[in-house]
């Protein structure tokens, strides 16, 4: 019983962590208000979660905030990406619906749907590789999205995450998600990344190096990651 109540414990600190979450998805909210800011923001919540998780140290939001500042130029243009991808998917995906079902109309509808998986993969890996590592934004998509082929199972259980999130918000009035919101996915897909992640970063810093510091400048580029 002691043992349960030291606050060392693995559900403690996985506890703590979802209180941190709580917090920081707040600070995502605001942040992401720009929408062109979203890349910097999701990057800054990945950082400091899993800067978190892999020293098992307290984690402060202003942390955030410092991530969030550092990514911020680079961020813009990865944000105006997705927005620019996202858009053109939902304006195909609405004109298609206006014609009748054709061949050319199920080859434009096949291709739509390959692309939306390929983006969905992506964006699992996108923003902690953007978090951690500098490199150009075209090799950290092409890296993400190797990245998730090669970790497929990984990948789908992060895609599950907010599905089934939104399935007991929705069906089953389950609205205290609400509170941890994406802060919560954040969280959870640091955990299932942990193991990607954290040996591409000791690789980066040094085969000595142990823990990752939040302060610490993004140290390594996309030829040292597959």
């Amino acid at each position: 019983m002691n043992r349960f109540f030291n606050f060392d414990n693995p559900v403690w600190r996985f506890l703590g962590g979802v209180f941190d979450a709580v917090v920081l998805n707040l600070c995502w909210i605001i942040c992401s208000l720009p929408l062109i800011t979203i890349g910097a923001s999701t990057a800054a919540l990945y950082h400091t979660l899993m800067n978190g998780i892999l020293n098992e140290e307290g984690r402060f939001f202003s942390s955030y905030f410092k991530s969030f500042k550092k990514n911020l130029r680079q961020g813009i243009p990865l944000s105006l990406v997705i927005i620019a991808a996202t858009g053109l998917l939902l304006l195909s995906l609405y004109a298609l619906d206006s014609f009748e079902p054709t061949p050319v109309w199920a080859a434009i509808r096949g291709i739509d749907l390959v692309f939306g998986a390929v983006m969905l993969f992506t964006l699992q890996y996108v923003f902690i590789l953007f978090a951690f590592f500098n490199d150009r934004l075209g090799n950290l998509v092409e890296t993400s999205f190797f990245l998730s082929v090669r970790h497929f199972g990984r990948t789908l259980l992060m895609i599950a995450i907010p599905v089934l999130m939104a399935v007991a918000i929705h069906y089953l009035r389950f609205t205290a998600l609400l509170l941890p919101g994406y802060g919560l996915v954040a969280y959870l897909d640091c955990y299932i990344l942990k193991p990607v992640i954290k040996p591409l970063i000791k690789q980066a810093l040094g085969d000595d190096a142990e823990e990752v510091d939040t302060s610490s400048p993004k140290k390594t580029s996309h030829s040292g990651m597959l």
